[in-house]
């Protein structure tokens, strides 16, 4: 198994449980929750991402202790905000943009806007991903059996791009 880091940003929880399943298919990969100082619980945080993202305002992250130089890959979760990639998740794609080596990207998603993120994400980090996937809110939160087979597929995806 390659040397894989999961790194995401949730505010609802979907996006941390598609990491988290993510990491047991990789063999307990290392897990990154990104943390912003920006509160954004409740109706008023969800109006304030929105508009954050959709005014493209930068994220102020909390610190982490991760060298990201020390992987292989690193997988990026992000839920969609107004058809693009979290603030959070593109702070921090800026943020370690040389350290990173190779990326994945997934999009967790109401209706629409994985293309939009997916291609916020490649900018900020300067290269393409080896793998994507776009994942519904509510197939997630209700365990939907064709999401966990595409959280399957997307982890051996991920593992063939170091075969």
């Amino acid at each position: 198994m390659s040397n894989i880091l999961i790194a995401y940003y949730s505010r609802t929880g979907v996006t941390r449980k598609v990491a988290t399943v993510l990491a047991e298919r990789l063999d307990d990969a290392p897990v990154l929750e990104l943390k912003e100082t920006k509160d954004r619980g409740g109706v008023l945080g969800y109006i304030g991402a929105g508009k954050d993202a959709l005014l493209h305002k930068k994220a102020k992250l909390v610190g982490y202790e991760q060298d990201l130089s020390a992987f292989d890959c690193v997988v990026i979760c992000t839920p969609v905000w107004a058809f693009t990639a979290s603030p959070p998740v593109l702070a921090f794609l800026e943020k370690e943009r040389t350290a990173l080596t190779t990326v994945a990207f997934i999009a967790t998603m109401s209706a629409k806007g994985d293309k939009g993120a997916f291609k916020a994400m490649g900018e900020a980090c300067g290269q393409d991903p080896v793998a994507t996937l776009t994942l519904i809110d509510r197939a997630v939160k209700g365990d939907n059996p064709a999401t966990m087979a595409d959280l399957d597929r997307f982890a051996k995806d991920v593992v063939a791009a170091f075969a």
